[in-house]
């Protein structure tokens, strides 16, 4: 439950599609996942355990790849006084879509490849003095219509909270995040996975429980039945069968993808800007190499410095 102020939720969708980077929501600490997990129908709640997640206990045998040097190396201001950004009137193909005509918000999205909207959702209401909100669960939109979703909680523990969720279409999706105890300690990660109708909710194992679902926790979906989350130094990639893990070369926060070009960066943790790739050869997974960001010249006025908060990539050679 959270206590604060939201309007009325909308979602502004383009008829050619949209993206979203994940919210992030920060945590202190992690410790050893239990070893049980939940399913759910949908919408339903907890009912059969499953065993945890299955990852791959050593990051996955990937090539060090050298990092490639940022070209140029430095991205200098244009000359004082150019005025090379105009701002002009164009017609708009976004429209209005309720998510709940009840109070409320939207705070995660992910768009599917099908065009299937996934979107976790707080619902608001007014006690006395105060505005509560409380978690709405999460709601899909495919075929014109909303659906709300409930994501089972771990056996023995409260609500799960969802820091990044991804979708590869109307019947796969996956949402991040960590679940306490029921008296509000041992927090652990868990990831929430939707497939043949239904939500089911795993424990992480170390040492990814030890970051992933933790705040600055990114996901994307990446191809058919491939799926990324990265946070910190450690990545997770869903083959089909189970989440190898990798280790990153530096930091990341924020994900993007287009097809199978997966990239990251740093997003917002901060620190000194990164970005990296993930490489493959003959569809052979290979590893995650690091690019080189140019440094970026600032005004005259003093500035705290630049952080990469998200990417796009809308191709190959274009990101």
């Amino acid at each position: 439950m959270r206590t604060v102020s939201r309007a009325l939720a909308v979602l502004m969708v383009a008829v050619a599609g949209c993206a979203s980077s994940p919210d992030a929501t920060p945590a202190d600490r992690a410790s050893t996942p239990g070893v049980i997990g939940g399913r759910t129908p949908a919408p339903g709640r907890a009912a059969d355990a499953k065993p945890m997640a299955v990852i791959s206990p050593r990051p996955a045998g990937a090539t060090e790849l050298q990092p490639l040097p940022a070209r140029p190396a430095r991205c200098a201001l244009p000359p004082e006084g150019r005025d090379d950004l105009r701002a002009s009137d164009v017609a708009t193909a976004w429209r209005t879509l309720w998510v709940d005509r009840a109070r409320g918000s939207i705070d995660l999205l992910a768009v599917a490849a099908d065009g299937a909207l996934w979107a976790t959702f707080w619902t608001e209401r007014q006690r006395g003095t105060s505005l509560e909100t409380r978690d709405g669960g999460v709601r899909r939109r495919d075929g014109g219509a909303w659906r709300t979703f409930e994501i089972p909680p771990l056996p023995d523990r409260g609500a799960p909270s969802v820091v990044a969720l991804a979708a590869a279409s109307a019947d796969k999706a996956w949402a991040i995040g960590n679940s306490s105890g029921r008296k509000g300690g041992d927090t652990i990660g868990f990831i929430g996975t939707y497939e043949r109708g239904r939500w089911r909710s795993e424990a992480l194992a170390k040492p990814a429980a030890d970051t992933i679902g933790w705040g600055f926790t990114a996901a994307r979906s990446a191809g058919a039945n491939r799926a990324w989350t990265v946070n910190g130094r450690v990545g997770l990639l869903w083959t089909g069968r189970e989440w190898q893990h990798y280790r990153l070369p530096a930091e990341a926060g924020a994900l993007s993808s287009q097809d199978e070009q997966v990239w990251a960066v740093t997003g917002g943790r901060g620190g000194q800007p990164a970005a990296m790739r993930w490489e493959q050869v003959d569809r052979e997974q290979v590893g995650w190499r690091l690019i080189g960001v140019p440094v970026l010249e600032t005004p005259d006025h003093e500035v705290s410095g630049s952080v990469l908060r998200d990417v796009g990539v809308i191709g190959p050679d274009d990101v």
